[in-house]
C-alpha cells in the first residue's frame, strides 16, 4: 500500500476546481459512461515546488457509475486504462518489440493491500513461449513489503530490474484516499512512480532515477485513514469498503485485462481473454 499519501485524486479535484483556464490541467467528461478524466502536466520546477508533486504527468479517473457487480460496467474503463497508457508512454520512445517489467506491490496476506498482486496473477507472461510476432516481453515480480522481507521494496525491483534489463517499468499498488465515497471508484495514473508503505520509514521511490527506466504507476483507492472519517488522531487505523473483496476481484481483472490488452496490442481481445482463462 502506497504511504505517499498524494492523494491524486484530491489533488487533481482541487485543480480543477481553481485552475480550469490553466494550461497544465485538461478536464475530459465522458458523459455517457460518467467518467471523468482530469490530466494535469505538472511541467516545470515552480510547478512542482506550488503543489508538491514530483514533475510529470499525472491522471486520476473517477468512474462514477462503477459496479462491481456487473461486469458490463467494465469496458469503459479498460478502454480508458489503455488509452490512458498509451498516450503516458509516447515521451518513452520505445522500440517496436519493446521488454515491460510489470510489478504488483502489496501484501497479498491483506485482501485491501493485495491488489497489486492479484493483478499479475492474471497477466499474460509467455516466457520461454515467446512467439515475437503475437506477444511483447513481458516479466512479472511481486515483491511483497518491507516487513515481511526486511528489504526495501526498492531494491528488490531494482534487483530484478538490473537482471531483466526492461525499456520501461510498470507498478500496481493499492492506494489510500481521504475521501470515503472514492473508495473503488477512480483510478490513478502516473509517469513519476511512487513510494510503496514502510517502516519507520524505511522507504525508498520507485522511479526513472531509481530505476534507470521510465516508470508508470497504476493504483486504486482502496484504504482510507480512519482519521479522515472520525476526525481523531487514529493515523495507525484504517478503513475500507465492506465489500471490498468484489471491490478487489473487479479492478485486478480491469487492470489485468487493460494492461495485457495495451503490452500485447497484436492480440484481439478475444485472445486476450483467452489467455487469461
Amino acid at each position: 500500500m502506497q504511504e505517499n499519501l498524494g492523494y491524486y485524486e484530491e489533488f487533481a479535484d482541487f485543480l480543477s476546481k481553481n485552475n480550469k483556464n490553466s494550461d497544465f490541467i485538461n478536464i475530459l467528461k465522458d458523459k455517457r459512461n460518467n467518467i471523468t478524466t482530469t490530466k494535469v502536466k505538472i511541467k516545470n520546477t515552480k510547478l512542482s515546488k506550488a503543489f508538491n508533486k514530483e514533475k510529470g504527468i499525472y491522471y486520476s479517473v473517477k468512474c462514477n457509475n462503477f459496479n462491481y457487480y456487473d461486469n458490463t460496467s467494465y469496458k469503459a474503463i479498460i478502454n480508458k486504462i489503455i488509452k490512458s497508457l498509451k498516450e503516458i508512454v509516447l515521451d518513452f520512445d520505445l522500440k517496436d518489440n519493446f521488454t515491460t517489467l510489470v510489478v504488483g506491490l502489496g501484501n497479498s496476506n491483506v485482501l485491501c493491500d493485495s491488489l497489486g498482486v492479484r493483478v499479475c496473477d492474471k497477466l499474460i507472461v509467455p516466457g520461454a513461449l515467446q512467439i515475437k510476432k503475437l506477444f511483447s516481453m513481458v516479466y512479472c515480480f511481486c515483491p511483497s513489503v518491507f516487513a515481511k522481507t526486511g528489504i526495501a521494496t526498492c531494491d528488490l525491483v531494482l534487483a530484478v530490474a538490473e537482471k531483466v534489463k526492461p525499456d520501461f517499468i510498470i507498478l500496481i499498488d493499492t492506494l489510500t484516499c481521504k475521501d470515503k465515497n472514492l473508495l473503488g471508484k477512480c483510478f490513478q495514473l502516473n509517469n513519476v512512480g511512487l513510494k510503496p508503505g514502510g517502516l519507520l520509514g524505511q522507504t525508498k521511490w520507485i522511479n526513472k532515477k531509481t530505476m534507470g527506466v521510465p516508470v508508470v504507476s497504476i493504483g486504486v483507492p482502496l484504504v482510507t485513514n480512519f482519521s479522515d472519517i472520525v476526525g481523531q488522531n487514529a493515523s495507525k487505523n484504517y478503513y475500507t469498503d465492506k465489500n471490498i473483496d468484489a471491490i478487489v476481484m473487479g479492478w485486478s481483472y480491469i487492470l489485468s485485462v487493460s494492461i495485457n490488452k495495451f503490452l500485447h496490442s497484436k492480440l484481439s481481445m478475444d485472445d486476450i481473454l483467452f489467455y487469461m482463462s
